[in-house]
């Protein structure tokens, strides 16, 4: 299985390839939604983690350009924005009305992250929220 990890975050996106490489997933990461996107272009993912704040085209337009295309790609949005803040609140929700098939909410233990991508790759959900 193929995943592709969108993270602006140099340490948190060479962790989670680590971990889900030790799990036995092919990982491709990305710095940003621009390159998350060129990347998408090239090669199929079964799944795609995607932060949602980041520079040079967003998580939401990550996940609206797979939406868009039509593949049966699952996707994780990813977010650290504090609940506690207006735009805190809705994020995550915004991912799951444009598609996103689940939600994770920075920090994260990557036992529920590894347990959620094993869950949708596997077709066990279609909707989970850590």
């Amino acid at each position: 299985m193929r995943l592709l990890v969108v993270e602006d975050d140099d340490v948190l996106r060479q962790m989670m390839a680590e971990k889900l490489m030790h799990e036995g997933y092919e990982v491709v990461t990305a710095v940003d939604g621009e390159d998350a996107i060129r990347q998408i272009a090239k090669q199929y993912f079964d799944c795609v983690l995607t932060d949602i704040f980041m520079p040079n085209r967003d998580g939401y337009e990550v996940i609206q350009a797979l939406t868009n295309s039509g593949l049966a790609t699952k996707i994780i949005a990813i977010s650290g924005m504090p609940e506690t803040t207006e735009m805190g609140k809705d994020c995550l929700k915004i991912a799951t009305i444009l598609g996103s098939h689940s939600v994770i909410r920075k920090p994260f233990d990557f036992a529920d992250l590894l347990q959620t991508v094993n869950d949708l790759v596997a077709g066990a959900s279609l909707y989970k929220r850590i």
